[in-house]
This record gives structure tokens, sequence and C-alpha cells, in this order.
């Protein structure tokens, strides 16, 4: 990867050197975390079913390398394994006695240790992700609500501070195959947020150990530096250090459900995938189908009466025209009154209290399948079996979540566990040539199985879901083309300038743009202006491009625009120059082509704005003399010193550069 212009070599050198601000004190049992200025005095507690035993309260015994405890209580016999290295800290559970028992998760708890100062909620910002990666990320000043993010917004997988002041920062994240999910969250001294805070990671985790076995219960990354994009961006490598294969190259396609959703059929496949192949000349083009080709979920092996001669037609017909066939399908929840369901209640999931794990989704009631259950896995490669034979190369997951409600997972997993196995069984049935794609999954479950993944919420024609789109693929930047392709969801471009005639796309209420960050098909569908701006958020986001319109619709002007964006398509996503800011949205993206940079300046707000782009900064000044020009206009422009652009509401200025 070419490296940012302005990233100085002191960040760089940061990571060719040994990490070591995470240390673990065999004396004291406690952990101790330096971060420039700062340093933090941790504390582990391990939650079993019925006891809590703290590190500062066991005897520690330094053994290759590693540091080891032994313990007991009434109910269980266990041994400690804590190792560091390279900011690496693996945390591992054996049980050393004679029966079984059962391991709720633990809490590594940082407070400030007196001999430095204290992080002040008014003087940081913290990184926040919230999984699966459909939902909110970004950044918000510690002690403050942001567009997305509440107050006291817990982050999963990673968090990453910055100290405005001094611009240090340090990002906390889990590795992959551990059996708990990582969550941080920020623990203030007062309730008004306005004093100093303290922080911890939570590692939730609910299974049996067994007698005579352990696990690896946690592995916590922590790397500082004074780049937060870089820390990312280090991260997403470490992270992507767990696949067995490479990257794929990136998807060029359609997909059927944000035009037509549920209501598809066999003909609306056809026609959208002959007009595809026709507009854009791409050696390879994918057509997917979405959610409402199936008789219900969970029996997957049936099509309805839309789709005339089943699955086995629809896939040679696309192939036919010389575009790869993909699908979509929910493989671990069953309708209620699915055959599997009726036939198989002893795979379905339960919780805590032995009740079914239950949803409520656009097709009804589901239940959940358990993933490590035998009658569960015969049907999941039984049914993915079937799609490769006919033809589909594509396979799009969706709903996989649930599988974390799930408790006594039947060969005894934990959460965690159970829902990687579950990705595992699809990945090796289908195939490592596949594209394996989830659009709800958590990042440190999905790294190293998927080719791509969700990177935001749903997209649809409303200028609220592009507000709440664009922050989530700039915070998850650092994904793309490490952990896999970012998915940006669709590129979606049916303005009423776009069309030939008047939308029957999805079928909505009309109601007021509340401004809230969850509101669904609020306020008026978008214009021209709007979607220029979408265009170029999906441009930027370096990842796959799915269309999503009814292509025969769509007019010279709104194939002008997917032809702009293919096109400029980036090699890898554009980094948020601004995202450790004030700015609820990132206003500067800045992302190389395969011969230019691009920079994006976004209005987000509903005026028009003077935006203002410092072309002496560290990141901009290696590109201030080279030929600037706005790739939706064709104009020139003549950056000089502090340049400032007028930009109308919802609008973009994007620059092609060089």
């Amino acid at each position: 990867m070419q490296a940012m212009p302005g990233l100085g070599a002191a960040d760089r050198e940061i990571f060719m050197k040994k990490n070591n601000c995470l240390v673990f004190d065999g004396k004291s049992g406690r952990f101790h975390l330096q971060t420039g200025e700062s340093s933090a005095s941790g504390v582990l507690c391990l939650r079993g079913e019925d006891f809590q035993v703290k590190s500062i309260n066991l005897q520690w015994k330094r053994r290759r390398g590693s540091f080891v405890a032994q313990g007991a209580c009434a109910t269980a016999a266990f041994q400690w394994i804590v190792t560091i290295e390279n900011g690496l800290l693996e945390f591992c559970v054996k049980n050393t006695g004679h029966k079984d028992w059962r391991l709720k998760g633990g809490t590594l708890a940082f407070s400030w240790d007196g001999f430095h100062p204290r992080m002040a909620c008014g003087d940081y910002f913290q990184y926040v992700n919230t999984s699966p990666t459909i939902h909110a990320a970004g950044v918000r000043a510690v002690g403050r609500e942001s567009f997305g993010i509440p107050l006291d917004a817990v982050s999963q997988t990673l968090t990453v501070f910055q100290n405005k002041k001094n611009q240090s920062a340090f990002l906390l994240g889990t590795g992959t195959d551990s059996a708990a999910l990582a969550t941080f969250k920020v623990n203030p001294e007062a309730a008004h947020w306005e004093s100093h805070f303290g922080f911890e990671a939570d590692f939730q985790c609910e299974c049996v150990i067994r007698k005579g076995t352990g696990l690896a219960l946690a592995r916590l990354l922590c790397l500082h530096g004074s780049d937060p994009l870089e820390l990312l961006r280090q991260y997403g490598k470490r992270l992507g250090a767990s696949r067995r294969m490479p990257i794929k190259r990136k998807i060029t396609g359609w997909n059927s459900w944000d035009y037509y959703h549920g209501a598809i059929r066999k003909t609306d496949i056809i026609r959208n995938t002959s007009v595809l192949k026709k507009k854009l000349p791409t050696d390879r083009l994918w057509s997917v189908i979405d959610d409402g080709w199936q008789c219900r979920w969970g029996d997957w092996e049936e099509t309805n009466h839309h789709f005339p001669g089943g699955l086995k037609s629809i896939g040679t017909e696309i192939s036919r025209r010389g575009v790869v066939p993909g699908i979509w399908l929910a493989p671990y929840c069953v309708h209620a009154y699915s055959i599997i369901a009726r036939h198989h209640p002893e795979c379905l999931l339960r919780d805590e209290q032995q009740r079914l794990v239950e949803k409520v989704f656009s097709c009804g009631k589901v239940y959940v399948l358990d993933p490590t259950h035998p009658v569960t896995k015969k049907h999941i490669r039984t049914t993915f079996r079937r799609l490769r034979q006919r033809g589909f190369k594509y396979f799009k997951l969706d709903f996989c979540s649930p599988q974390l409600e799930g408790r006594n997972f039947h060969d005894g997993s934990s959460p965690a566990t159970a829902y990687r196995k579950g990705l595992k069984w699809i990945r090796e049935t289908v195939g490592r040539e596949a594209y394996l794609i989830s659009g709800e999954y958590s990042i440190e479950a999905g790294a190293g199985l998927l080719d791509a993944a969700r990177v935001c919420g749903d997209i649809h024609v409303f200028w609220g879901h592009i507000r709440r789109n664009a922050k989530e693929i700039a915070a998850r930047f650092w994904l793309n083309d490490a952990v896999w392709n970012n998915d940006p969801d669709f590129l979606i471009v049916r303005s009423p300038e776009c069309v030939n005639s008047k939308s029957t796309g999805l079928v909505h209420q009309t109601r007021p743009e509340t401004g809230q960050f969850l509101s669904w098909l609020d306020g008026r569908e978008m214009g021209m202006r709007e979607a220029v701006t979408w265009a170029s958020v999906v441009m930027l986001s370096g990842g796959d491009i799915l269309l999503s319109d009814n292509l025969e619709g769509l007019n010279s002007k709104g194939w002008k625009l997917i032809q702009t964006v293919l096109k400029n398509r980036l090699t890898s996503a554009a980094r948020p120059l601004d995202l450790f800011s004030h700015h609820p949205i990132p206003e500067l993206w800045l992302g190389k082509g395969k011969k230019h940079w691009f920079l994006g300046i976004f209005n987000w707000t509903d005026d028009a704005r003077r935006i203002e782009v410092d072309w002496d900064s560290e990141e901009l000044s290696a590109l201030k003399s080279k030929r600037m020009e706005d790739v939706w206009t064709g104009q020139v422009i003549e950056p000089s010193g502090t340049g400032a652009f007028n930009i109308e509401a919802h609008g973009v200025k994007l620059l092609q550069i060089g």
C-alpha cells in the first residue's frame, strides 16, 4: 500500500519496533498501560457462574515468557496464563479441577495510577464501533453525544482514544479466534461526565470448560502513536494477517434489493442482468438475487412461484448472459413454519432461561439454528452445496448475529466461538474461490473468512440514509484491503433527474425528517445533488460497487453518474482526514486511484457553506502543487495556501488531483 502523503517517518517507525505500551507486573498482578504522558493501572477479573477472581489476589510465577497463576474456589479450580508480546495480550484459562464449570467472561478495568495526569473527559476523542458492521461507527468527544453515538456508547471489537491537546493516541482492539467478543466501555468518575474517566475491556464469554481443557479467553492488542488513522490501519493489517487466502478482486454488478425488495420476479432479474451486461464493458460482472426468491426462510432449496424453473433455471439464465450469479440468504434463521423447525426442534437455539431465541423480521417470526448442532451442520452443508451446484458463486449472508443470543450450545462452545464456527462451515462448503460476503457480522468473527462485508446500514433514496451510511463508511475505511473488501451497500442514482419514468420502487409512508441517526425512510427522496454526493461516497469507499436501481428505467444522466464512479474507483479506501474532530460526519476524504489522488469535500448540513481546506497541512502539502479538476463538472481548480470552497447544502466537491 502506498503511504499517504505527509505521514512522518516517526509515525512509520513506531510500527517497525516492538510496541511495549502494555506490560504485566507479576508481583502485584496488575497491568500497566503507558501511553505518552499517561499511565493507567489495570486489574483483570474472571467471572464464573458463581464466583469472581481478580488478578491482584493470585500468586504469579514467570514461566517461559508468560505469567502463570493457580486458583480455586468452592466450585472451580483453574490456571491463568498471561502472555504479552509486541503489544498483544493473550489471556488463557484452563480447568485444572475434577469437574466441569461454567465461564461467564472477564473484565480488564483500567484506572489511573496517581503518578501521571489523569484522562479528562473534555480532552479526548473516542473512536466507537458497534457490531455487527451495519451498525453505528464513528468518533465522539468523550462526555458528549454525537450523531448516532450516545453519551454512554459501548464500543465493540476496538476503540481508540486521542488527546486533543498533544494528538497522542492509543488503540485497544481484540484479535481473532478468541472465545470471547470484546467490548470497551468508558467509566466516568462523575455522573455529569465533566470530570476524569477510566475504561475497561469486557470479554463476553458464556461456555462450559470441561475438566482438563482450556481456552483463549481474550487477545487484546494495544498500539499507540500520534496518528489515530494510522493506528486503525495497522490494526486492520494485524487482523488481516489471519487470512489464509488473498483478498479477492473487488466486485462490480447489480443486486435486486433496494429497488425491488421482496417483490422480485425472475423476469426482473433477467431484464436487469441483460441491461447490466450491455451498459458496463467490464470483463466480469455479478448479478445478485436478494431476499424474495425463496419459499420461506429455512427452506432454501425451494423457490416461490415468481421463479418458475427453480434456482437452476435462473442461475443458468444469468450465466448465459455472461454474468456471474449470486444469491442472498439468512442461513441460520428459519421461519417458524419451515420444515427444519418443524422436524428438528432439537437444533434450535435457546437462551439462558431455555427459551427459544426468537426474532421477527420481514418474513415473520423466525427461530435461530445452533450452528454447532450436527443437524444444523448437515443442513448448512446441504444448502450451500446445492446452491453451488446450481451455478451460484457469490453468497450474501444476512441476519447472523442472533446466534450470539444463544446459550448452552450443543458442543459447549461460547457464543463467539459458535458464531465463527457457523461461518467456517459455510466457507468450507462453498470453497475458497467463491465470493462470501456478509450483510451482518462482527469484525473479529468475520476476519479471515469473509471476502467482503457491509460496513454501513441499508441505503435507501433518502438523505437520512446517505448521512448515516457516510459516517459508518468513513469510520471503517481501515478494514478495506486488509481484513476484506468493504461493501458500501449499493450505488443507487434514481433521483427524479436520472430516471425515464416515475419510480415504482419501495412504497413507504411519507413523514418528516427527524434528524435521528436511526430514522428510517424519513423525509423527502434524494435529488440530483444528493445522488452525486452518495455516488462520491461509494467511489471513495474503495470497495465493491453493486448497482440496485431498475436499470431499464435509468436515463443518460443516471448512467453517466455510474460510469464516472466506475472510471474513477479507488484502489483503496479514502482516509477521512477529520475523523477525529468535532464534525459529526467527516468532511474531508483523501484517497488514491490508479493514476490520481481524490479529495472529497462534503457539506453534510442543510445550508450552503464555505468549507476551508488547508493545503499546507501535513496530509495535503504534497498535493497542493498538482493539477486539480472537479470530477463532476470538469472545472480546473487552482489552490494556494488555505483554500475555500462554496458547497451547496447536501453537496460535495470531488477533486481529482495529479
